[in-house]
């Protein structure tokens, strides 16, 4: 069964992220308690795996993105983060 699911982001370089095999990530954001998020659509069937995903600043140094993985941004904190999987 397909449903959207939201996932919860820490303003962190890297971090584990579980959602069932095949999850489509479709939209990055802050939630109504201006919380970093995910939203996926995911089959809750499948099985969960982890995905790796990196938050970056503007003009953070870092060369270990790879920009065919851009999630999307959001403002935050005075500053707009950058999302990657």
């Amino acid at each position: 069964m397909f449903s959207i699911h939201k996932y919860l982001l820490e303003i962190e370089d890297r971090q584990e992220i579980s959602m069932p095999e095949g999850a489509r990530i479709i939209k990055v954001g802050l939630d109504t308690k201006s919380q970093p998020c995910i939203w996926a659509i995911v089959n809750t069937f499948h099985k969960t795996t982890d995905r790796i995903i990196c938050i970056y600043a503007t003009g953070q140094v870092n060369m270990d993105i790879d920009f065919d993985d851009y999630v999307g941004s959001f403002n935050l904190l005075d500053c707009t983060w950058h999302v990657f999987e």
